[in-house]
């Protein structure tokens, strides 16, 4: 596995975590606001999608 594909898998483990996390504890402000970081940070690495506003 390639450098690259090392640290996206990364990526991807560590926000399907931070997702769990949330989805368990939804009103924890710390959680809350990790969860944004890190759905900015996916987003500038292209990995996932800006939301569409309506």
């Amino acid at each position: 596995m390639e450098n690259d594909e090392k640290l996206i898998a990364a990526c991807w483990t560590m926000w399907g975590a931070i997702q769990q996390a949330k989805s368990v504890d939804t009103y924890n402000e710390p959680i809350c606001s990790l969860h944004n970081i890190a759905k900015e940070a996916m987003i500038r690495a292209e990995q996932i999608k800006q939301p569409e506003e309506d």
